[in-house]
Protein backbone atom coordinates (compact mmCIF):
# COMPACT_ATOMS: atom_id res chain seq x y z
CA UNK A 1 0.00 0.00 0.00
CA UNK A 2 1.59 3.13 -1.07
CA UNK A 3 0.47 5.76 1.40
CA UNK A 4 -0.03 9.56 0.55
CA UNK A 5 -0.31 12.42 2.35
CA UNK A 6 -2.48 15.54 0.95
CA UNK A 7 -1.87 19.04 3.52
CA UNK A 8 -3.27 22.18 2.29
CA UNK A 9 -5.66 24.49 4.11
CA UNK A 10 -7.40 25.28 1.14
CA UNK A 11 -9.14 21.56 0.64
CA UNK A 12 -10.47 21.49 -2.79
CA UNK A 13 -6.76 21.69 -3.88
CA UNK A 14 -6.24 18.17 -1.73
CA UNK A 15 -9.18 16.78 -3.28
CA UNK A 16 -8.35 17.77 -7.08
CA UNK A 17 -4.77 15.76 -6.26
CA UNK A 18 -6.62 13.45 -4.64
CA UNK A 19 -9.56 12.70 -7.18
CA UNK A 20 -6.68 12.46 -10.46
CA UNK A 21 -4.73 9.94 -8.63
CA UNK A 22 -7.63 7.87 -7.92
CA UNK A 23 -8.17 8.07 -12.19
CA UNK A 24 -4.57 6.47 -12.31
CA UNK A 25 -5.40 4.47 -9.78
CA UNK A 26 -8.36 2.97 -11.74
CA UNK A 27 -6.04 2.87 -14.90
CA UNK A 28 -2.96 1.10 -13.44
CA UNK A 29 -4.39 -1.16 -10.25
CA UNK A 30 -1.81 0.79 -7.97
CA UNK A 31 -3.23 0.72 -4.42
CA UNK A 32 -3.48 3.94 -2.86
CA UNK A 33 -3.78 5.09 0.81
CA UNK A 34 -4.87 8.52 1.47
CA UNK A 35 -4.24 10.65 4.47
CA UNK A 36 -5.66 14.59 3.98
CA UNK A 37 -4.43 17.18 6.49
CA UNK A 38 -5.03 20.93 7.07
CA UNK A 39 -2.31 22.14 8.57
CA UNK A 40 1.20 21.31 8.86
CA UNK A 41 0.90 21.37 12.45
CA UNK A 42 -2.15 18.07 12.43
CA UNK A 43 0.56 16.66 9.81
CA UNK A 44 3.52 16.49 11.94
CA UNK A 45 1.63 15.36 15.11
CA UNK A 46 0.17 12.60 12.92
CA UNK A 47 3.69 11.74 11.90
CA UNK A 48 5.08 11.52 15.36
CA UNK A 49 2.64 9.38 16.62
CA UNK A 50 2.27 6.93 13.84
CA UNK A 51 4.13 6.30 10.70
CA UNK A 52 6.08 8.23 8.10
CA UNK A 53 4.29 8.18 4.69
CA UNK A 54 5.19 7.03 1.18
CA UNK A 55 4.79 10.50 -0.64
CA UNK A 56 3.41 13.99 0.52
CA UNK A 57 1.47 16.80 -1.33
CA UNK A 58 2.89 19.68 0.75
CA UNK A 59 1.15 23.43 0.18
CA UNK A 60 3.20 25.83 0.85
CA UNK A 61 1.29 28.91 2.86
CA UNK A 62 -0.11 27.88 5.85
CA UNK A 63 -0.48 29.34 8.75
CA UNK A 64 0.98 28.35 12.14
CA UNK A 65 3.92 25.86 10.06
CA UNK A 66 3.99 26.56 6.68
CA UNK A 67 5.22 24.04 4.14
CA UNK A 68 9.12 24.38 4.32
CA UNK A 69 9.32 24.49 8.08
CA UNK A 70 7.36 21.25 8.16
CA UNK A 71 9.48 19.69 5.35
CA UNK A 72 12.69 20.65 7.26
CA UNK A 73 10.80 19.14 10.42
CA UNK A 74 10.62 15.88 8.95
CA UNK A 75 13.73 16.14 6.82
CA UNK A 76 16.22 17.93 9.93
CA UNK A 77 14.08 16.63 13.32
CA UNK A 78 13.04 13.25 12.27
CA UNK A 79 15.89 12.58 9.71
CA UNK A 80 13.46 11.48 7.39
CA UNK A 81 15.00 11.56 3.88
CA UNK A 82 13.19 8.51 2.01
CA UNK A 83 9.69 10.11 2.28
CA UNK A 84 9.02 12.16 -0.94
CA UNK A 85 7.73 15.64 -0.89
CA UNK A 86 6.20 17.30 -3.71
CA UNK A 87 5.00 21.46 -2.95
CA UNK A 88 1.50 23.09 -3.82
CA UNK A 89 2.30 26.70 -4.19
CA UNK A 90 0.70 29.52 -5.72
CA UNK A 91 4.07 31.31 -5.70
CA UNK A 92 6.27 32.13 -8.90
CA UNK A 93 9.13 32.44 -7.24
CA UNK A 94 10.79 30.15 -5.16
CA UNK A 95 12.89 30.38 -2.06
CA UNK A 96 16.32 28.90 -1.97
CA UNK A 97 15.42 26.95 1.69
CA UNK A 98 12.54 25.03 -0.73
CA UNK A 99 15.02 23.37 -1.91
CA UNK A 100 17.26 22.49 0.87
CA UNK A 101 15.09 19.88 1.61
CA UNK A 102 15.28 17.72 -1.45
CA UNK A 103 11.60 18.20 -2.64
CA UNK A 104 10.67 16.00 -5.76
CA UNK A 105 9.21 18.65 -7.47
CA UNK A 106 7.22 22.03 -7.35
CA UNK A 107 3.46 21.88 -8.75
CA UNK A 108 1.75 25.11 -9.47
CA UNK A 109 -1.69 26.27 -8.67
CA UNK A 110 -4.49 26.61 -10.05
CA UNK A 111 -3.45 22.69 -10.86
CA UNK A 112 -4.45 22.74 -14.72
CA UNK A 113 -2.39 19.68 -15.71
CA UNK A 114 -3.12 16.55 -14.79
CA UNK A 115 -0.35 15.27 -16.22
CA UNK A 116 1.92 17.09 -14.06
CA UNK A 117 0.78 15.17 -10.71
CA UNK A 118 0.85 12.21 -12.60
CA UNK A 119 4.48 12.59 -13.74
CA UNK A 120 5.88 13.01 -10.21
CA UNK A 121 3.72 10.32 -8.97
CA UNK A 122 5.37 8.03 -11.30
CA UNK A 123 8.55 9.19 -10.11
CA UNK A 124 7.73 8.85 -6.45
CA UNK A 125 6.39 5.27 -7.19
CA UNK A 126 9.53 4.20 -9.13
CA UNK A 127 12.11 5.90 -6.03
CA UNK A 128 9.86 3.94 -3.56
CA UNK A 129 9.10 0.81 -5.48
CA UNK A 130 11.14 -2.61 -4.46
CA UNK A 131 14.26 -1.99 -6.67
CA UNK A 132 14.79 0.67 -4.51
CA UNK A 133 15.07 -1.65 -1.85
CA UNK A 134 17.81 -3.17 -2.91
CA UNK A 135 21.61 -2.49 -3.59
CA UNK A 136 22.67 -3.98 -6.68
CA UNK A 137 26.71 -5.29 -7.66
CA UNK A 138 28.70 -6.89 -9.83
CA UNK A 139 31.02 -9.80 -9.33
CA UNK A 140 33.33 -10.32 -13.09
CA UNK A 141 30.14 -10.78 -15.51
CA UNK A 142 27.01 -11.82 -13.27
CA UNK A 143 24.41 -9.41 -11.53
CA UNK A 144 23.95 -9.86 -7.76
CA UNK A 145 21.33 -8.09 -5.34
CA UNK A 146 21.00 -7.83 -1.65
CA UNK A 147 18.06 -6.04 0.50
CA UNK A 148 19.50 -2.79 2.02
CA UNK A 149 17.92 -3.73 5.20
CA UNK A 150 20.14 -6.67 5.46
CA UNK A 151 23.24 -4.46 4.98
CA UNK A 152 25.08 -3.66 7.97
CA UNK A 153 28.12 -1.93 6.87
CA UNK A 154 30.51 -0.96 3.74
CA UNK A 155 34.40 -1.40 3.89
CA UNK A 156 36.59 -0.07 1.23
CA UNK A 157 39.97 -0.68 0.61
CA UNK A 158 41.88 0.31 -3.15
CA UNK A 159 39.49 -0.75 -5.78
CA UNK A 160 37.54 -3.19 -4.41
CA UNK A 161 34.28 -2.55 -1.34
CA UNK A 162 32.99 -5.13 1.20
CA UNK A 163 29.91 -5.68 1.50
CA UNK A 164 29.14 -7.26 5.50
CA UNK A 165 25.53 -8.42 5.81
CA UNK A 166 23.74 -10.43 8.51
CA UNK A 167 24.98 -13.29 7.02
CA UNK A 168 27.99 -12.69 5.02
CA UNK A 169 30.71 -10.84 3.36
CA UNK A 170 30.92 -9.97 -0.53
CA UNK A 171 34.16 -8.44 -2.00
CA UNK A 172 33.31 -6.76 -5.44
CA UNK A 173 35.07 -3.91 -7.09
CA UNK A 174 34.11 -0.36 -6.54
CA UNK A 175 34.74 2.16 -4.96
CA UNK A 176 33.18 4.59 -1.75
CA UNK A 177 31.61 7.33 -4.28
CA UNK A 178 29.59 4.76 -6.47
CA UNK A 179 28.14 3.08 -3.27
CA UNK A 180 27.33 6.45 -1.75
CA UNK A 181 25.26 7.36 -4.85
CA UNK A 182 22.88 3.87 -4.76
CA UNK A 183 22.24 4.31 -0.94
CA UNK A 184 19.44 6.04 0.83
CA UNK A 185 21.05 8.90 2.68
CA UNK A 186 21.20 9.30 5.76
CA UNK A 187 19.65 5.27 6.65
CA UNK A 188 23.29 4.70 5.39
CA UNK A 189 25.92 7.39 7.21
CA UNK A 190 29.30 7.61 5.77
CA UNK A 191 31.64 8.07 8.55
CA UNK A 192 35.09 8.05 7.51
CA UNK A 193 36.51 7.92 4.04
CA UNK A 194 36.71 4.03 4.40
CA UNK A 195 32.92 2.82 5.67
CA UNK A 196 29.63 3.46 5.24
CA UNK A 197 27.25 2.05 7.65
CA UNK A 198 23.52 1.25 8.19
CA UNK A 199 22.56 3.03 11.15
CA UNK A 200 19.91 0.31 11.95
CA UNK A 201 23.07 -1.95 13.30
CA UNK A 202 24.57 0.91 15.47
CA UNK A 203 24.22 -0.39 19.08
CA UNK A 204 26.02 2.52 20.85
CA UNK A 205 28.38 4.97 19.82
CA UNK A 206 30.54 7.95 21.01
CA UNK A 207 32.11 10.55 20.06
CA UNK A 208 35.03 9.12 18.11
CA UNK A 209 33.56 5.26 17.91
CA UNK A 210 30.74 3.16 16.69
CA UNK A 211 29.68 0.19 18.20
CA UNK A 212 28.05 -2.22 16.06
CA UNK A 213 25.70 -5.13 16.07
CA UNK A 214 28.39 -8.06 15.24
CA UNK A 215 31.16 -6.32 17.79
CA UNK A 216 33.08 -4.49 15.18
CA UNK A 217 34.05 -1.05 16.32
CA UNK A 218 34.40 1.53 13.45
CA UNK A 219 35.99 4.54 14.21
CA UNK A 220 34.33 8.14 12.97
CA UNK A 221 36.46 10.42 11.31
CA UNK A 222 37.48 13.84 12.49
CA UNK A 223 35.80 16.15 9.85
CA UNK A 224 32.60 13.90 9.93
CA UNK A 225 32.04 13.58 13.85
CA UNK A 226 29.62 16.63 14.28
CA UNK A 227 27.72 15.67 11.28
CA UNK A 228 27.34 12.38 12.28
CA UNK A 229 26.80 13.12 15.97
CA UNK A 230 23.69 15.72 14.52
CA UNK A 231 22.45 12.22 12.42
CA UNK A 232 22.67 9.91 14.83
CA UNK A 233 20.83 11.94 17.72
CA UNK A 234 18.64 13.17 15.28
CA UNK A 235 18.03 9.18 14.68
CA UNK A 236 17.59 8.44 18.18
CA UNK A 237 15.33 11.43 18.79
CA UNK A 238 13.27 9.75 16.30
CA UNK A 239 12.99 6.82 17.35
CA UNK A 240 11.54 7.96 20.72
CA UNK A 241 9.04 9.87 19.04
Amino acid sequence: MFKIALCDNETCFSKQIENIIKGYYSENRVLFEFYTFTSGVDLIKYIKNFKRFDLIYLDIEMPELNGIEVAKIIRNDMADNLTEIIYVTSKDIYDRELFQVQPLGVIEKPIINNNEIVKYLELALKRTSNEYKFFAYKIKETNYKILLNDIMYFTSSGRSVTLTSKNSKITFYSNMLEISYCLPQPHFLQVQRSYIVNCDYILSFNRNELFMEDGKRISIGKSNRKFVRQILLANDRRRHL
